[in-house]
């Protein structure tokens, strides 16, 4: 009897049906790095991905051109966590948020993180717009005296 896939695993082949990818989203982006202009960041990226030690559920690399947004073409990394089972943990956040800032340093590279709830929503969770935010203390973490 074949093994009924779990929500989270739906949502993830859901993605992946969609263009997303399940594994390895280091090497591409490595692979990236060797050609110009993105190897003039290599510094930077390699040493944010070194130190980024989590695995999103899903990814996939798109690359922007030039217009309202940049002056020039920009590898995107899209991260997917599907928030079922596993709630993104502050530890978690705190690593992308790391991560951000760090792929916001590099000139041609920028990340965006998005969250998939039970209902198979995707929504922004860590992205240009809302990056400072996730620096602020929550209402749950206020500390009054």
């Amino acid at each position: 009897m074949k093994k009924q896939p779990t929500l989270h695993e739906s949502i993830i082949d859901l993605a992946c049906r969609n263009g997303w990818q399940r594994i390895d989203w280091k090497t591409p982006i490595r692979q990236l790095l060797k050609r110009a202009p993105y190897r003039d960041d290599a510094d930077i990226v390699e040493s944010a991905l070194t130190q980024f030690m989590r695995a999103a559920d899903a990814w996939r690399i798109v690359e922007e051109q030039p217009g309202i947004k940049w002056a020039h073409s920009v590898v995107v990394i899209e991260l997917l966590e599907v928030d079922v089972n596993h709630p993104i943990t502050p530890e978690k956040l705190n690593s992308y948020t790391r991560l951000w800032y760090a792929l916001d340093c590099s000139e041609y590279f920028h990340l965006r993180v998005y969250r998939a709830d039970r209902f198979g929503m995707v929504t922004p969770y860590l992205d240009e717009t809302n990056c400072t935010q996730v620096l602020m203390p929550r209402p749950t973490e206020l500390r009054y005296r």
